[in-house]
């Protein structure tokens, strides 16, 4: 961010000594507040905090092309979430804004619209809970198969897998079945295009 030249994170985190007298910084700055910082010394801080623990800095186009980060609140960061559409296979990076959506709120959803507990259902035989579950963790966490298998309690990835296909197959014929999942979706802020 430092180094890129069209970006204003020179001016707002005070790296350059007067920003354009067309950029508004006061706002951010107004927002920035840190114990015996200044203003831009708190905004440096609130940016480049989250990109020390763990973020990196992406300084090529073709990486910044390529991968995307977003620094936000929680809520501005699900509103992107819901808004990420495009093919896993076809953008690499669709995966890493999938994986937002935690699983656990998959688990939640389901177990609500079941009005069960996860662990009453999950290892009930011929129970659609959890293979809905998985389902929706494949279209929506951006979780791999042995990921998922793991989070509904150990399957193995060609029993997930299994599982996952049957599901898609019932959904496509099973009208109310089908319904309660895009209610999940909806409780869960997925919107289908």
């Amino acid at each position: 961010m430092r180094t890129h030249p069209w970006s204003s994170y020179l001016d707002y985190a005070g790296y350059r000594i007067k920003p354009p007298d067309w950029l508004t910084c006061d706002v951010l700055w107004q927002r920035a507040k840190h114990r015996d910082k200044t203003a831009q010394e708190s905004y440096r801080y609130d940016v480049e905090e989250p990109l020390k623990a763990g973020m990196e800095e992406i300084v090529s186009f073709g990486e910044r092309m390529q991968v995307a980060v977003a620094l936000g609140s929680a809520a501005f960061l699900e509103r992107l979430r819901r808004k990420v559409r495009g093919n896993r296979s076809e953008q690499p990076a669709l995966r890493t804004w999938q994986r937002l959506l935690p699983f656990e709120r998959v688990k939640e959803a389901v177990a609500e619209v079941k009005d069960e507990a996860w662990e009453q259902f999950c290892d009930r035989r011929l129970d659609w809970g959890r293979d809905v579950a998985i389902c929706l963790g494949r279209r929506h966490c951006g979780m791999t198969l042995p990921e998922l298998g793991v989070a509904v309690g150990c399957m193995s990835a060609a029993a997930t897998a299994k599982a996952a296909r049957r599901m898609e197959t019932r959904l496509v014929h099973d009208r109310v079945l089908s319904r309660l999942v895009r209610r999940m979706e909806a409780d869960l802020s997925i919107v289908q295009i």
